[in-house]
């Protein structure tokens, strides 16, 4: 009797056990292994999308040891601080204690693997951009560029060889040594380097630089054929009409983006780079959106041109750029202070007068259209009664997603509308330059005198000789000296 019991109790456990595994693997096969799947396809997107973006910032050997180098810089004066000042705020008072007698601070495993890889992938970079060195200066000799070309080039080389030399050894020291004395003279290293990417490299005499075409198309009329102009496929993603009859007003509706931002609008782009400048100037502004918006539009010159040429940083380091340009300005700083940004496109009609101030100051209208032209704006005039009044042309602006409601953008506590902001469209304050030429006459006549009296000038011949050079350049320096105190005496602040 006991006997069955025990057998009927052993006999209930097991199948309890059995169906807990059954159970346990149809819950993984069935739930959790689609779930781990999807979160890998999705990590894989990720990785595929930023190896695109490595692929663009190192499609020459220049570009790609710049970019190593300018992440080494990155990872040296940001990230590695960042992650030791958490450690130091994570760490208890006997910690801190203990790190302050030791000289604290040290680097982790990871963190000096993390050098060691950075180091690792400059070398190997570097050793393509060696090779590209030697490639072009066989090519400056084999076009018979002047001999000063080839020595400035080789010079170019050279220093920038002992430069890396002197990187590696400040690297093996830390590596070898990971204090933070040794860390500290890495930092101090890089911080005096500037690892910015350069353009690619040209073929001297087939320079593709010049004034571009004044022959561009006319704007966009309406948002099929603007997206016919830009190659978007206007009915993908789309939802399909059940109807023949697909109006205009449908197809505005259908375009316009709705909802709110999505990872995309705070990621990085090959234009939109969040380097260690980028967010220098975000912090700096204070991650403030209206702060950030105003000093972008009040720092950075328009320039009439058409498409990205520069990207972010290299607008941020030369204070110009187009209305793209800026826009990938305007953005980077943005996203670098986590508020999600995106491009805007699309066509404009600006006031005739507005214009000709924006884009330099011009008097006449077709001046300013002539400007647009040459550098392949799409563009046109509008004219009422035979005269210009409007310019009509395709520009790129920048929406950001704020807390517009109630702060009209002023806090950022609930995100709740994306608000267009155009940093590129300005009006300028132009000053007249001083009249130099008749406040500060040069009066020549007692230098051709002296001239006059001490050269011999032979005009059947074509030559002179006994020219005072010593009087010639007294003369000049002392109207260098009269320009001077003119200008001083205005505006000691003049440029």
């Amino acid at each position: 009797m006991a006997q069955g019991i025990l057998e009927q109790f052993r006999t209930h456990w097991q199948g309890r056990l059995v169906a807990a595994v059954t159970l346990f693997f149809f819950t993984f096969v069935f739930y959790i292994a689609p779930v781990g799947e999807a979160v890998a396809v999705e990590l894989t997107k990720e990785q595929q999308r930023l190896a695109q973006i490595e692929q663009v910032l190192e499609n020459t050997p220049e570009k790609k040891l710049a970019h190593r180098l300018q992440k080494l810089k990155e990872k040296t004066l940001m990230g590695i601080p960042a992650a030791q000042e958490k450690r130091e705020a994570d760490a208890s008072l006997w910690d801190n204690v203990v790190a302050l007698f030791s000289g604290g601070g040290s680097l982790t495993d990871t963190e000096i693997s993390e050098l060691v890889q950075l180091k690792a992938d400059i070398e190997a970079a570097w050793l393509e951009a060696a090779a590209e060195f030697q490639r072009t200066e066989q090519m400056l000799a084999e076009r018979g560029m002047p001999q000063v070309a080839i020595d400035r080039h080789q010079r170019a080389a050279f220093d920038f060889n002992a430069r890396l030399n002197k990187l590696r050894t400040t690297l093996d020291t830390v590596t070898t040594d990971p204090s933070q004395a040794a860390f500290e003279a890495l930092q101090s290293f890089l911080d005096q380097q500037q690892f910015q990417r350069r353009h690619t490299p040209l073929e001297p005499g087939e320079l593709p630089f010049g004034t571009p075409s004044s022959e561009v198309r006319e704007p966009a009329t309406d948002i099929t054929a603007l997206q016919t102009y830009l190659g978007v496929d206007n009915y993908a993603g789309l939802p399909q009409f059940a109807t023949i009859g697909v109006t205009q007003e449908m197809l505005d509706a259908a375009f316009t983006k709705t909802g709110g931002p999505s990872a995309t609008d705070l990621a990085e782009t090959p234009d939109i780079q969040l380097t260690e400048t980028i967010r220098a100037k975000a912090a700096e502004l204070g991650h403030d959106a209206i702060t950030i918006y105003t000093w972008v539009h009040n720092n950075i010159r328009y320039i009439p041109s058409y498409g990205s040429i520069q990207g972010a940083d290299m607008t941020l380091q030369t204070l110009r750029g187009n209305a793209t340009d800026t826009a990938s300005l305007l953005i980077a700083l943005l996203r670098a202070s986590n508020i999600p940004a995106r491009y805007a496109y699309g066509v404009v009609d600006i006031p005739v007068d507005k214009a000709m101030n924006w884009v330099g100051g011009v008097k006449d209208p077709h001046a300013a259209l002539n400007l647009m032209g040459q550098g392949g704006i799409p563009s046109k005039g509008l004219t009422q009664g035979g005269v210009i009044t409007h310019l009509r042309l395709e520009h790129t602006w920048v929406e950001a997603y704020v807390d517009f409601e109630p702060s009209r953008g002023v806090k950022l506590h609930n995100l709740d509308s994306w608000i267009p902001m155009d940093a590129s469209f300005k009006q300028y304050d132009f000053t007249e330059g001083y009249d130099l030429e008749n406040n500060v006459p040069f009066d020549a006549q007692p230098l051709i005198d002296q001239i006059n009296a001490t050269a011999i000038v032979n005009e059947t011949e074509g030559w002179v000789q006994n020219v005072p050079q010593q009087a010639v350049e007294d003369q000049l320096a002392q109207f260098q000296t009269q320009l001077e105190s003119y200008i001083t005496n205005q505006n000691p602040e003049a440029t």
